[in-house]
C-alpha cells in the first residue's frame, strides 16, 4: 500500500470511530423511558365522570341549624373536572333539606343522608340532626288546676296563677293560687265559684305587684264577697276594691314611673270617670291616659323608658295608631303599623322586651308592609320578621335561657314543627321538645309563661304535654 492509501485508510478508520462514538453519546444522554400504548390511549381518551367526593362526608347538627356542603367531581384519571352540574338530594326532608346549592337546613331530629349526583355517579353524606335545647322537658306541676291558665306573677316568694279555675291540686282555689314550690294554696277568692268553670266568663287576665300588693285584673265583679269591678289587691288577708275599679275587663297591668298602669276594654272607672281603655292609679284613684281610641288595649310594656301599649286600635285621638303606640309623657304617638289598618279581626296580644329590642305578638300577617306572620321586632324605626313567623296566633312572650319563648296556638314556625311552644335564639327557630298539647287537638293554647326558680313555667288551655304526660292547664320546662 502506498503512502496516500494510507493516509486515506487512517481518515475512514478515524471518521467511522467518530460516528460511532457520537452515537454513543447520544444514546447515553437519553434518560426518557418508553412511553406505553396505555398512556397513549388514556391521553386521547376524552374526561368521564368517575366518582362524586361531597365535603364534609358527616355532620352533626341542631335542630334548625345549617351546614354548607360542597362536591367535587374527578375523573377517570383523578383529575378534577370543573363546570359538571351537581344534583342535591335528601332522603328524609323531614328531618334535613338541601337547596340546589348544597346548603342544607336540619328540621327535626333524627338522621338522613344528603346525595350529591353528577350524572351517573353520586356520593352521600350522613348527617345526625339533634335537638340542641332537649336539655330539659314539659312536666306537670301538681296536679294541675281545672281551668285555664291566662297570667302569672312572683309574690312573696311564691309563683302565683291566674284563670279561670276554681281548684288547684283538688283544692278549692276560685281563679288564683299560689305554688310554693311542691303544692297549691288558694289566695282568697276571684268571681263566683261555678261547677265547671269553663263555662263562665269570669277570668284573671293579668298579675302584677305594685307598692307590696299583688294585683289581680280581669273580668270579674266581686271578690272576697266584695264588689272590686274587674280589678283588685291582696293585702295579706283579703282582695279590696282600688277606688270601684273599671266598668269592663281588664287585660293588662305593669308599673310605669311609680304608677300602676291598667289596660284593657273598660271606657269608664267604676265611679264613672271616663277612662277609655287606658288608665293608671295615682295612689287613691284611677286617672285617664287616652280618649278618641277606637279598639281595645290588649298588651301594655316598659320599653325604653316609655310605655308601649297593643290591642286592636287603629286611632288616637287624631292620630293613626295601627295596633300598637308609645306614651311620650304627655300624648300617644305610633310605632309603625302592626298588620293591615283595614283588618278588623286582626290584633296585638302581647309585648315583650328581648335582646334590647322590642317584640309583638298576636294575630297579623304584616307589619310595616313586611310579611311577619304574628310575631316581629322593632329595630327603632320600624318592625323586622323573625324568620317567617308562626302558623298561628302568638299569645304569649318571655325570654328565657338567652332565648325569646314564644306561646300561642300555633304548631310551626318556619316551617319547624314546634307545637305551641318555641324558642327563638336570635337567628332561628327551635322547638322545645315535643311541645304543649296533643298534635291532634285545635283547642290547646299556651297564655302565658313565668320564670320561677330557674324553671319556664306556662299556663294555658291543655290537657298533657305534647309526650303525652298529664298536665292540667300548667307546666314547666325542667332541667334534668
Amino acid at each position: 500500500m502506498n503512502k496516500r492509501n494510507k493516509q486515506n485508510s487512517k481518515r475512514w478508520r478515524a471518521s467511522a470511530y467518530g460516528v460511532a462514538f457520537l452515537l454513543m453519546m447520544m444514546a447515553g444522554c437519553d434518560n426518557s423511558s418508553p412511553v406505553s400504548s396505555n398512556n397513549d390511549n388514556d391521553a386521547s381518551e376524552p374526561a368521564v365522570i368517575d366518582k362524586v367526593i361531597i365535603t364534609p362526608e358527616s355532620a352533626s347538627l341542631g335542630v334548625g341549624e345549617t351546614q354548607q356542603f360542597t362536591a367535587t367531581v374527578y375523573d377517570q384519571r383523578g383529575d378534577v373536572m370543573e363546570g359538571e352540574t351537581i344534583n342535591w338530594s335528601s332522603d328524609d326532608e323531614g328531618v334535613i333539606k338541601v337547596n340546589a346549592s348544597g346548603l342544607a337546613t336540619s328540621m327535626d331530629e333524627g338522621t338522613a343522608l344528603i346525595s350529591a349526583n353528577a350524572g351517573t355517579v353520586s356520593h352521600a353524606a350522613n348527617v345526625t340532626v339533634s335537638n340542641p335545647v332537649q336539655s330539659g322537658s314539659w312536666q306537670p306541676v301538681g296536679s294541675g288546676v281545672n281551668g285555664d291558665v291566662q297570667a302569672f306573677t312572683k309574690f312573696g316568694g311564691d309563683l302565683i296563677a291566674g284563670g279561670r279555675f276554681t281548684t288547684a291540686d283538688g283544692q278549692t282555689a276560685i281563679r288564683v293560687a299560689r305554688w310554693d314550690g311542691s303544692e297549691w294554696h288558694s289566695i282568697g277568692s276571684i268571681g263566683e265559684s261555678v261547677e265547671d268553670p269553663n263555662t263562665s266568663q269570669e277570668a284573671i287576665r293579668a298579675l302584677t305587684v305594685f307598692n307590696g300588693d299583688l294585683i289581680a285584673g280581669g273580668w270579674f265583679s266581686r271578690a272576697d264577697g266584695q264588689t272590686v269591678n274587674n280589678i283588685a289587691r291582696w293585702d295579706g288577708t283579703n282582695w279590696q276594691s282600688m277606688n270601684d275599679g273599671v266598668d269592663h275587663a281588664v287585660l293588662g297591668l305593669t308599673v310605669f314611673e311609680d304608677d300602676l298602669i291598667a289596660v284593657g276594654m273598660f271606657s269608664n272607672t267604676g265611679g264613672g270617670e271616663k277612662a277609655q281603655y287606658v288608665v293608671r292609679w295615682n295612689g287613691t284613684k284611677w286617672e285617664p291616659m287616652a280618649t278618641g281610641m277606637n279598639g281595645g288595649v290588649v298588651a301594655v310594656q316598659v320599653f325604653g323608658g316609655e310605655l308601649i301599649i297593643g290591642g286592636g286600635f287603629r286611632r288616637i285621638g287624631g292620630l293613626v295608631a295601627t295596633r300598637v303606640a308609645r306614651w311620650d309623657g304627655s300624648e300617644w304617638q305610633p310605632m309603625g303599623t302592626a298588620g293591615d289598618p283595614d283588618d278588623l279581626n286582626e290584633s296585638v296580644n302581647v309585648l315583650t322586651v328581648f335582646d334590647n329590642e322590642l317584640i309583638v305578638g298576636g294575630r297579623f300577617a304584616s307589619a310595616d308592609g313586611r310579611e311577619v306572620n304574628n310575631v316581629a321586632r322593632w329595630d327603632g324605626s320600624g318592625w323586622q320578621p323573625l324568620e317567617t313567623g308562626t302558623s298561628n296566633e302568638v299569645q304569649a312572650l318571655t325570654s328565657f335561657d338567652g332565648d325569646l319563648i314564644v306561646g300561642g296556638d300555633f304548631n310551626t314556625a318556619s316551617g319547624v314543627e314546634v307545637r305551641r311552644t318555641a324558642r327563638w335564639n336570635g337567628s332561628r327557630w327551635q322547638n322545645m321538645g315535643s311541645g304543649i298539647g296533643s298534635p291532634h287537638s285545635g283547642l290547646a293554647s299556651v297564655d302565658a309563661f313565668i320564670v320561677f326558680d330557674g324553671d319556664l313555667f306556662v299556663g294555658g288551655y291543655f290537657k298533657a304535654t305534647g309526650s303525652g304526660q298529664t298536665a292540667n292547664n300548667i307546666a314547666r320546662w325542667k332541667k334534668p
